[in-house]
C-alpha cells in the first residue's frame, strides 16, 4: 500500500512487465522473464538465500502460472533451470 511505501526507508520492485512505473527507489525489471517469481527466486538464488520449502513452493507456483505452464515464449531454459532448483 502507499502507507507502506512512504514509511520505507528503501524499496525495491521487481518487474517482468513491459510497463513499469517507477514508484520505488530501485527498480529491476526483465523485460523477457517469465514471471516477477523468476525474478525474486533468481535473485535469492544467486545471493545465496535459503528458501525455505513453502516459500519455493509459492515462488514455482507464480511462475507456473505466469508462464501459462511454462508455454509462453519467455519460459526460456534460464526459468526451467529455476524452477527445478526450487523444486530441489
Amino acid at each position: 500500500s502507499a502507507v507502506l511505501l512512504d514509511r520505507a526507508q528503501m524499496t525495491v520492485n521487481f518487474d517482468h512487465h513491459q510497463v513499469n512505473e517507477g514508484v520505488c527507489d530501485l527498480v529491476c525489471q526483465v523485460k523477457d522473464a517469465s514471471s516477477t517469481c523468476e525474478l525474486l527466486g533468481a535473485y535469492l538464488i544467486d545471493q545465496g538465500f535459503s528458501i525455505p520449502a513453502p516459500a519455493a513452493t509459492a515462488l514455482f507456483a507464480g511462475i507456473t502460472t505466469d508462464s501459462n505452464r511454462f508455454m509462453y515464449d519467455t519460459a526460456r531454459a534460464r526459468c526451467l533451470r529455476l524452477a527445478a532448483d526450487l523444486i530441489d
